[in-house]
């Protein structure tokens, strides 16, 4: 026996041991290849700081100790000598503590190994913790085993302890039970700490039960397995799950006790709780299908009703997939009758957006869809570069559809027709479901259509369809309503609305339906679900007609009329923030001859945000309509300057009353002025009419309440525009009071209105 003397502490060494005693410490004390101990015993709170064994070793905590930076490699097996054997028996291989209190920091245990001994498994390939407490922070644990059938813990094991793991690399052990940790009884936490390529029979990375309580937050798992639980193992425990990553599809979580979930956690792997499963409030869960080719070999979720069936107002789920994403059906829940949270689909966080079984999200050329048969959910992924794109199934016979449909299309991408709706092939078919197709990415497509497709059968649309379009570039029609062929008869309950802000339009758009092919009929229906339609544009370059409402490709300049809105048309044209571009005729009716009840188009916004082509025309009756003869009921054709500033360079037909509020326009286009029978102005609106002669014949005019002492209301080039103005008037009301002819100006009880010059002005009385 020799002593080393550090001042006035000691430490005493023996051939197969160094021994620190409760007074000394040894710090940065190496153990060279050519005079090697097996043990390092620290007892009663003294320290080993910096200590190297080299082989054969182990450590033996009693009472409490401090053990920091020590590196422990391919040693600890059972089998030989030294503490491993003579005082450890067959429990922690590296370290034992019990009824310890053990603190390691930063320590290195590599290939240690608690050998089955007379018929017991191993316990801890490296650490073994029996009541006491453990405090591991940082470090690594790999390559470790516990040996037996029923072996425990192949890097940790602790039993009715309280231990604490954080940031800790525990990779590669083995065991039967917890290849990584196995918590028999007692209290875990483990922050922050790395799982990797760890196995067992019963829970890879880690392993729970006899009533032991864990917590997990913000660790990571990969490449762990096992026969039941890959990553995580818990029967008979009770566990809290936070902010963690189980990446691999082995990573897989078996519940059969107690189990609550909060924050983040990613999985691609799959959970299964005999058990429900609590929730914290905003409880995001994300299912990585990236690392998957085609198909999920099992759903990642298992039991949904059993296992959110009560917390699942807490959680929302996000699927993420790479934009090589093979196509496919990808399972994500079984019995999942009511899989109601919010599912948001996640492209290689570049683009995030919510999908549902009512629609599809196109993107890239591909369609996302959550689709769902026997009470599962899947996650559907299909080539749609080629072919029409429709948001509900093909049907060819009689049938009642209630659910919803529809295509959100972003991205790039060249597609044909985007269909909100079925293609509908044959029998009679009610739609109760509403349908769209919302676009803003900038893609390339030969048309949309909000409805359905339907040839040879009859087709009844009880809800709203709509079609709304931020950029791209269509070469067809574009239509918020269904696309109707040979043999069918369309009627629509409900409205149609087409919102575009952008993008370029080679064809006509319109706001009802399009009738495509000879044969076609479009009925609006009745009572108190007319089909209204609206159409509302802020942005965009439309080469061809604008339509308020239904479009017929061939019969649209014919007499025929197979076109039928029951409602009203709505078309509003907002110019305040961007540009817009019409070459062709806005036309507030229909194509053709088809009728309408009542059409109504607004105007907003700047004039210079405003163009129209050479020969446009602001129509607002039918594309066929003349001056005797209207599409439109009678007196039900309104045309609104809706603070609108600026020239509108179009000609102005088909309407019966204007209304300008607020701004200052000028309609110096030659128009067809003589058809309107109400002028309102409002607000302080200023007309401006150039050189178009109007003496208002018959007309009723209408001035709102203004503020100043004067307005000037319409101004001309020269005096001949206003000619006979002062006895052409059917009716006069300024402020809501009626005004008489007199004197060569007209009087109401406290205004006049008069001519000067060029202008027609309003004073009020002295």
């Amino acid at each position: 026996m020799s002593f080393l003397s550090f001042q006035d502490n000691f430490v005493s060494r023996w051939k197969n041991d160094l021994f620190v005693d409760a007074v000394s410490r040894s710090e940065d004390e190496s153990i060279s290849a050519d005079d090697k101990f097996d043990a390092l015993y620290v007892g009663n709170y003294a320290e080993a700081i910096g200590t190297t064994v080299e082989s054969g070793g182990a450590l033996y905590v009693d009472g409490a100790g401090l053990i920091g930076g020590i590196n422990v490699q391919n040693g600890g097996v059972y089998a030989g000598s030294g503490i491993a054997e003579n005082r450890i028996n067959w429990y922690g291989a590296a370290v034992c503590g019990t009824y310890a209190d053990i603190t390691l920091q930063n320590v290195v245990f590599i290939g240690n190994t608690a050998c089955e001994l007379n018929g017991y498994s191993g316990c801890g390939g490296a650490v073994e913790s029996y009541g006491g407490t453990l405090t591991a922070i940082g470090g690594t644990i790999s390559g470790n085993l516990a040996a037996g059938s029923t072996s425990a813990g192949g890097g940790i094991c602790t039993i009715f302890a309280t231990a604490g793991i954080d940031a800790v690399c525990i990779a590669g052990n083995t065991a039967f039970y917890g290849g990584g940790i196995q918590q028999n009884g007692g209290m875990l936490t483990v922050g922050s700490a790395i799982f990797a390529d760890n196995r067992a029979s019963y829970g890879g990375a880690m392993e729970i039960h006899n009533g032991g309580t864990a917590s997990v937050e913000g660790c990571s798992f990969s490449g762990n397995e096992a026969l039941q639980g890959g990553a995580i193992h818990s029967e008979g425990g009770v566990i809290t799950i936070r902010d963690s990553v189980f990446a691999t599809a082995s990573d897989t979580i078996y519940n059969a006790g107690g189990m609550t979930l909060g924050g983040t956690i990613k999985t691609a792997a799959n959970i299964t709780s005999t058990q429900a499963i609590s929730v914290e409030e905003k409880t995001s869960l994300v299912l990585d299908l990236s690392g998957y080719g085609g198909t999920t070999s099992q759903e990642l979720l298992t039991n949904f009703d059993t296992m959110f069936g009560v917390s699942r107002k807490n959680l929302s789920i996000t699927v993420n997939v790479n934009r090589a994403q093979s196509t496919g059906v990808y399972a994500l829940a079984t019995n999942a009758s009511l899989f109601d949270c919010p599912v948001m689909l996640d492209i290689e966080s570049e683009k995030t957006t919510m999908i549902a079984e009512d629609r599809k999200f196109v993107y890239e050329g591909k369609a996302y869809q959550l689709v769902r048969e026997n009470f599962s959910a899947a996650l559907k992924i299909e080539d749609v570069s080629s072919g029409n794109i429709y948001g509900g199934k093909a049907i060819a016979e009689n049938a009642e559809l209630s659910l919803a449909t529809g295509l959100m299309v972003d991205g790039s991408g060249v597609y044909a027709a985007l269909i909100g709706g079925e293609n509908i092939s044959g029998g009679t078919v009610t739609k109760n479901g509403a349908s769209f197709v919302d676009i803003s990415g900038n893609i390339q497509a030969t048309a949309a259509a909000g409805g359905v497709y339907a040839t040879n059968c009859n087709v009844t649309m009880n809800a709203e369809t709509s079609v709304a379009v931020a950029d791209g570039n269509f070469s067809n029609i574009v239509c918020a309503g269904s696309v109707v062929n040979e043999n069918t008869v369309l009627t629509v309950n409900d409205a149609s609305r087409l919102t575009i802000s952008g993008g370029t339009f080679a064809n006509a758009v319109a706001g009802g339906n399009y009738i495509q092919k000879e044969g076609g009929t479009v009925y609006g229906g009745s009572g108190t679900r007319a089909s209204n339609t609206f159409v509302t544009i802020s942005g965009g370059a439309f080469l061809r007609d604008v339509f308020g409402g239904n479009i017929s490709a061939k019969n649209a300049f014919s007499t025929t009329t197979n076109s039928y809105v029951t409602g009203s048309t709505d078309v509003t044209i907002d110019a305040r923030e961007n540009e817009i571009f019409i070459g062709g005729n806005l036309i507030a009716g229909s194509s053709g001859k088809g009728t309408v009840h009542a059409t109504n188009v607004v105007f907003k916004g700047a004039g210079s945000n405003l163009v129209f082509g050479g020969n446009s025309v602001v129509c607002g009756d039918s594309h066929d309509a003349t001056t005797t003869c209207s599409c439109v009921d009678k007196n039900c054709r309104s045309l609104v300057f809706d603070h609108f500033s600026g020239t509108l360079g179009a000609r102005i037909a088909g309407f019966d009353t204007v209304t300008f509020s607020g701004g200052s326009v000028d309609l110096a286009y030659a128009s067809r002025l003589g058809e309107i029978s109400t002028w309102d102005f409002r607000d302080g609106a200023v007309v401006n009419f150039g050189d178009v002669a109007n003496n208002f014949q018959s007309d009723t005019l209408i001035f709102g309440v203004f503020a100043e002492n004067e307005w000037t209301v319409m101004t001309a080039t020269d005096e001949s525009a206003f000619a006979n103005w002062d006895y052409g008037y059917d009716t006069v009301m300024i402020a809501g009071e009626k005004a008489t002819l007199r004197d060569g100006c007209w009087i109401s009880a406290h205004y006049r209105f008069y001519r000067e010059n060029n202008t027609l002005k309003i004073a009020k009385l002295a």
